[in-house]
């Protein structure tokens, strides 16, 4: 993601009154998801990733 688009979405996060601003989305949606998982669940997963 370049400067320029952070930027834009931080402000438009801020002018909407977010309390939160996420970017890029589908990493931040991954998060959320791994977040909701059990956390024996979130290591395993943790694990592999950090293998790869």
């Amino acid at each position: 993601m370049s400067v320029d688009r952070a930027v834009a979405a931080i402000r438009h996060g801020l002018a909407k009154g977010k309390n939160h601003i996420a970017f890029p989305t589908g990493f931040s949606l991954a998060l959320r998801l791994l977040a909701s998982l059990p956390s024996g669940i979130q290591r395993l997963l943790l694990r592999r990733m950090v293998r790869s």
